[in-house]
């Protein structure tokens, strides 16, 4: 079960984003992921890193990723070895 006062910071960040929220997808240690659904059209911009010099010759890779999340719906915008991590 999700906290009350979680859930009111995820909707309140969806009302003042455009966003609907939806049912939860999944949840873990770190929190729960909704669905949301866009409400209203509007233009805009977000500024992440994203940087090969974190992964060198991985970076092909890297951008493999990502475009296969974005086909999901998931758009990474903070792209480092904290979110994408290789196996040796």
């Amino acid at each position: 079960m999700i906290r009350t006062d979680t859930r009111e910071r995820i909707n309140d960040y969806a009302s003042k984003n455009g966003l609907a929220v939806g049912q939860r997808l999944g949840f873990g240690v770190h929190g729960s992921v909704f669905d949301a659904e866009i409400q209203r059209v509007a233009v805009s911009a977000i500024k992440g890193e994203t940087s090969d010099k974190h992964f060198g010759r991985r970076w092909p890779m890297v951008e493999g990723i990502v475009q296969y999340l974005e086909k999901f719906g998931v758009f990474l915008i903070d792209i480092n070895p904290k979110n994408i991590t290789f196996v040796e």
